[in-house]
């Protein structure tokens, strides 16, 4: 299984998601709950990673990706 790609380490990890268009909100907002539950599973494992190897910043991002998809 290919793994998403969350964060570019060449690229800043300022991230706004309040600056995301509607139209990618309305896209996974249509995802069903499945779709929904393997974003999730594989952001959640790039997050563990992230933490092992002590990247926080790059932890910190993944973690509001995971809040903005799961509604929190």
């Amino acid at each position: 299984m290919k793994s998403l790609e969350t964060v570019k380490t060449d690229l800043s990890l300022d991230q706004d998601f309040g600056s995301l268009t509607r139209g990618k909100v309305k896209k996974l907002k249509r995802a069903t709950k499945a779709e929904r539950e393997i974003i999730l599973k594989d952001l959640k494992l790039q997050l563990d990673e992230a933490i092992k190897v002590w990247e926080f910043e790059k932890a910190a991002v993944i973690r509001d990706q995971i809040k903005e998809i799961a509604g929190e």
